[in-house]
């Protein structure tokens, strides 16, 4: 009996199988899985029905752009480009610093020094000069291509050890000792505050040739724009051929350059600064020789030099505002006197644009 069964079963699935084989074969299958595609087509299109009227929008769009664009004359795009350029130029001429303007008749003080220049910084505008491009020894203002030359070379935190030679060089010394180590950083801020001339030695043997860093010092100062200047050592020293030499306008290209590099900028500003060697055996602090750090609220500093064949010489910036002064004095007898009473004449001679 359980034998008949399953043998009828068995015809029976035979026989469903054969007939769905027939159905998927038959036309009736066919048309009802196109209508199966219809019908999902129509609801993905229902689903996706705002995408759809979006993307048909962009073309048309985009039809009708091809059309103007069609339409466009053959040099609209260069007229363009000449009407934007046109408008930039003239949004750079808006925002382009404007010259002082005189206000006053006001003549140039009687100062001491044999040349002098006064310049605008942010138009480059020479408000006075006298002589501005005689060339006269620098003294050691010569020592801020030292320090430009010497960031060529070295990394801020590099070790620097002290030679015998520099310790018994002439000038201005910070009483370096042979042997002792500091950071370039230190013997840097050694030069530019206290005007340390065995600093500056230092520097110029310590890792090159002492006539290759001269090199290096004149290569800066052919970067600064420098015309009638020539560096023959480091520190600024009168020497024998009367051929370390800077003119007036040179010196002001020197300090404009310099303070463009930011620790030279914080460096001739600081009043003055505590140097110690790596091993804190040495200590000194060193106050700033320009004294119109302390005197004037405004100052920026800069550098000084004095030597026998240069007399008094100062780079010297005010700034305050949009008021952005150089003044350099070579050849002065009194080169801070020299700079307050040019300052002063300045101040009450011009105006700037607020």
């Amino acid at each position: 009996m359980n034998v008949g069964i399953t043998r009828k079963l068995l015809i029976a699935v035979l026989l469903l199988g054969a007939k769905t084989l027939a159905f998927l074969e038959s036309k009736a299958f066919d048309m009802l899985i196109k209508v199966a595609v219809v019908l999902a087509i129509g609801y993905a299109l229902v689903l996706n029905r705002l995408p759809i009227e979006q993307w048909y929008k962009r073309v048309q769009q985009d039809i009708r752009v091809f059309v103007w664009y069609k339409t466009l004359p053959n040099d609209y795009f260069q007229k363009l480009e000449q009407e934007s350029n046109r408008i930039y130029a003239e949004y750079l001429e808006s925002i382009r610093p404007k010259p002082p303007v005189r206000m006053s008749d006001i003549p140039f003080p009687a100062i001491s020094a044999k040349s002098h220049i006064i310049i605008d910084v942010p138009t480059n505008t020479v408000l006075s000069s006298k002589d501005a491009n005689l060339p006269l020894p620098p003294a050691s203002t010569a020592k801020l291509a030292t320090a430009l030359a010497s960031l060529k070379i070295y990394k801020l935190d590099e070790e620097i050890t002290i030679p015998q030679f520099c310790t018994q060089v002439d000038g201005t010394k910070a009483e370096l000792v042979q042997g002792q180590k500091f950071y370039l950083g230190d013997l840097l801020k050694a030069l530019l505050v206290y005007s340390a001339g065995d600093a500056g030695c230092t520097l110029s043997i310590g890792k090159v040739s002492y006539a290759d860093f001269i090199g290096l010092m004149n290569q800066v100062a052919t970067e600064a724009g420098l015309t009638n200047a020539k560096f023959t050592n480091p520190i600024g020293l009168d020497d024998a051929d009367g051929e370390n030499l800077a003119s007036a306008e040179d010196l002001a290209k020197l300090g404009i350059f310099a303070v463009k590099n930011d620790f030279i900028k914080e460096a001739v500003r600081l009043k003055e600064f505590d140097l110690r060697d790596l091993d804190g055996k040495y200590s000194k602090k060193l106050t700033n020789t320009n004294k119109l750090l302390a005197e004037i609220p405004e100052s920026v500093g800069i550098k000084t030099g004095t030597t026998t064949g240069a007399g008094e010489v100062l780079i010297y910036e005010y700034a305050k505002d949009k008021t952005d002064l150089i003044f350099v004095v070579m050849g002065s007898r009194d080169r801070f006197a020299d700079v307050k009473q040019s300052l002063d004449w300045v101040l009450n001679s011009y105006e700037w644009e607020n």
